[in-house]
């Protein structure tokens, strides 16, 4: 975990994981210390809470939630004179076993206190854990208001709202429950700022929800709806009914529904005069909602990758407000509010979000010029050249003109990605030239089997131009090895590729016209190996002999 100026990026801490002290589980929530802006606040699916010296880097306490279960978002807010913690937490119920279905797992909303208590038998600093209510689906956030007078835990098609007491005597206190219904799954919620009227009279507490299908709705009337529900617990009470039967009721809310997003809000959040909510998603768009007019605004093409989060940074004297989201492949984009200047903050690495659950092959390979590590960047098409001891973007490559664009339905598109990269060794300080395969899986109009393009491209002035390119060099099998090759150190470079079917071709420098720089082709005769085995590149030599096997293992020798 990285902290960061805001003005210049500047690194100002870093809190690890191999710390003894640190998470052993991703992390799930980040939090400012409400009372000291120097200490940072996180929660993991590890079950606990820590908390972080971010000045020294230095872990200060940790609190156990779950033991065996894990924190799934947290907030922080005031009752009484106390700090609390409030925390959405899953685990498994005692005695179930377990089922594929999660069926056996339970959620819950438990508050501890932020700061250690002292046991009465003992001065041994404990935490204190208080259950609020239970959840019918996995949460998926929870939100405290400005004034700390409402909790709202966002899971499955309901919101769980509690009333905080204003006064307590004691830790032992139990808040009413309201649970309001939407007809889609929520999956993102945030409470607007404090508002006064042009008369001074502050406005009443509301707050705004995205759900699965793309719609903000926005929820008032919370007092009135707990008003409702303390005249039924008085009437109850009066006639000598169980009064906490009343402690959680279920109802309708009439909502203002704002609807742009073809696919889920992934986040959402209230500028800082509350006049305007930002959304964001998969279309990797950030909508701007004017809340008086009802009228809505767009910043486009932020990045091509889904938008997980925002944030608003607020604005001071000399200095513009900004808001500032998060992408799927790491990347971090701020835009002004005033100005609408997009800038990107920091050039670190991002990484292709759906890499993980695709079983396309992964290219990974090393300049030998700058020794610099080429992987894909966040858009399978494109390469980025890393420093790997800055662990910073040196440039990036776009090997394959795409289109960015959402998807219309619940399919995902299947772009175009760069499947193997390889580089001639370097001459004078410079690698010349450069060999990729980018490829996808063909229609039934295009035939089948697999649409590949073989493409050669050489170092020109500061970056890599493409040179010669070849459709399907082994007509609709994959490619599955690529691999330069030099019998000698002077000698133009060629490259060597293989199918899934065996066959092996040669590919060699040649100069057609005396106007014309050097282009690779395909020799007349390529060498053909068994059939129907796939070959995977095992070695090669600067020689000119290369080395392949196959998943029985069997080597091949080439010489060229």
């Amino acid at each position: 975990m990285f902290v960061h100026a805001s003005s210049n990026f500047a690194r100002l801490s870093t809190l690890s994981s191999t710390d003894v002290h640190g998470h052993v589980r991703p992390i799930t929530s980040l939090l400012l210390h409400p009372t000291n802006p120097l200490q940072l606040i996180t929660a993991a699916e590890d079950g606990t809470v820590k908390v972080w010296d971010w000045v020294e880097g230095r872990h200060i306490r940790t609190i156990i939630v779950a033991e065996d279960g894990k924190v799934n978002q947290c907030c922080i807010g005031q009752v009484g004179d106390k700090w609390w913690i409030f925390a959405t937490v899953t685990n498994p119920k005692p005695g179930k076993k377990t089922k594929e279905d999660d069926s056996h797992m339970q959620y819950r909303v438990m508050r501890v206190p932020l700061l250690p208590q002292a046991a009465s038998t003992s001065d041994k600093p404990v935490a204190y854990l208080y259950a609020m209510g239970k959840l019918r689906a996995p949460p998926t956030a929870i939100m405290i208001s400005p004034r700390s007078n409402y909790i709202v835990a966002l899971a499955g098609a309901k919101a769980y709202v509690y009333r905080l007491p204003t006064t307590v005597s004691d830790d032992k206190w139990k808040p009413n429950c309201v649970k309001f219904v939407s007809d889609e799954r929520f999956t993102c919620g945030a409470f607007a700022p404090d508002r006064k009227t042009r008369s001074g009279v502050v406005q009443e507490e509301w707050f705004a929800t995205g759900d699965e299908k793309g719609v903000i709705r926005l929820w008032h009337g919370l007092d009135a709806a707990f008003r409702q529900l303390d005249a039924a617990a008085a009437e109850a009470q009066q006639a000598d009914m169980d009064k906490s039967m009343y402690a959680e009721t279920e109802k309708r809310l009439p909502t203002t529904s704002l609807h742009w997003h073809a696919h889920a809000v992934a986040a959402i959040a209230f500028t800082s005069a509350g006049a305007q909510i930002l959304s964001v998603g998969e279309e990797s768009v950030l909508v701007q909602w004017h809340l008086a007019s009802g009228k809505r605004e767009y910043i486009p093409r932020l990045g091509g990758r889904p938008i997980l989060s925002v944030a608003v940074r607020s604005g001071a004297r000399g200095v513009e407000e900004e808001f500032w989201m998060g992408f799927a492949d790491g990347a971090l984009v701020r835009v002004g509010a005033t100005t609408g200047a997009v800038s990107t903050v920091g050039q670190g690495v991002r990484l292709d979000p759906l890499r993980p659950t695709s079983n396309r092959v992964y290219p990974i390979a090393v300049h030998p010029a700058s020794k610099s590590l080429v992987v894909p960047s966040s858009h399978p098409s494109t390469l980025q050249f890393i420093d790997p001891l800055a662990s910073n973007v040196l440039f990036d490559l776009e090997v394959a003109p795409s289109n960015r664009v959402s998807r219309r339905d619940d399919k995902h598109l299947d772009p175009v990605a760069v499947e193997h990269v390889a580089f001639s060794e370097p001459r004078d300080g410079r690698s010349e030239w450069m060999a990729t395969v980018e490829g996808r899986r063909s229609d039934e109009r295009e035939g089948g089997g697999y649409v590949k393009i073989l493409k050669f491209w050489r170092w020109s002035g500061d970056k890599y131009l493409v040179n010669t390119q070849y459709p399907r060099p082994h007509g609709s099998e994959d490619i599955t090895a690529l691999a330069f090759g030099a019998p000698r150190p002077t000698a133009e470079p060629f490259v060597i590729t293989a199918s899934t079917s065996g066959s092996v071709k040669l590919w060699h420098v040649r100069q057609a016209k005396k106007s014309e720089h050097g282009k690779f082709s395909p020799r007349s005769s390529s060498p053909t190996m068994t059939n129907n085995i796939t070959l995977q590149p095992f070695c090669s030599f600067g020689s000119g002999d290369f080395i392949f096997c196959n998943p029985e293992e069997t080597r091949y020798l080439l010489s060229f």
